[in-house]
Formats: C-alpha cells, structure tokens, sequence
C-alpha cells in the first residue's frame, strides 16, 4: 500500500498551509511532544484534511518542517508518541526499522497505554 504524501498529491508546503498545520497543534517548547488533538484515527494517528484528501498528520509534519519523504520510507517516532508531530521526535526509518522500535519499547509502556485508552471509554478511575 502506498502512503498517501503531499507531494505525491501535488501539494506545495507554503507558509499558509504551514499556518493551517500548525494552528491544530498543541505547541509547546521544541523539546516537548506536540500533540495532535484530533481528529484522529482508530490506530491512534492524527490526520489532516487538506480539500478532499487526508493525510497522516506526523507524514505531514516530516513533508512541512524537513521536506519529501522518500519512496518506501515511514516516519518514526523517536518519542513513541503516536499523537506527536514534533519535527525534532520524528525520523525516517524503513519497516524494519519500525519493527525493531516496536520490540524494544516495554510491555508496561503498552499495558499503561490500555488502561488510559479503557478509562477514557468507560470513565473508569
């Protein structure tokens, strides 16, 4: 499946559409996450609507602040956060850099993600 990128849609990164992008974000110091508030997906991505189309918003992020995203690569997240789209907690990696990235982050790191995502569905404390 081929990842939809600006570029690849015809999209030009301009100064307007770099204010759009990042008057959505959650800005804070250029060290922090910068999370994406919504919308977002059921896999937990943010996404951008530019017209019609949808991009993921970290995808989008990369395209603005660092340029093209090369055939075949994936944006990865330094910070594992998924809804951050902090430039400088974004890389370019390849599946199996994604694979490896996955394995190494602890299984309570998970299982505390669960229980957040639980207790925002049921309200539970």
């Amino acid at each position: 499946m081929k990842i939809r990128t600006l570029r690849s849609c015809g999209i030009l990164a301009n100064g307007n559409l770099v204010r759009k992008f990042t008057s959505k974000i959650d800005r804070r110091s250029n060290d922090e996450c910068w999370n994406w508030p919504k919308p977002k997906g059921k896999d937990g991505y943010g996404f951008f609507r530019i017209g019609s189309k949808v991009f993921v918003a970290h995808r989008v992020s990369w395209e603005l602040f660092n340029g093209p995203i090369p055939e075949g690569r994936l944006i990865l997240h330094k910070c594992d956060n998924k809804w951050c789209v902090n430039p400088r907690h974004l890389y370019l990696g390849t599946h199996s850099d994604n694979m490896k990235d996955k394995a190494r982050i602890p299984l309570r790191f998970v299982m505390r993600r669960k229980l957040e995502k639980y207790r925002k569905r049921f309200g539970k404390h």
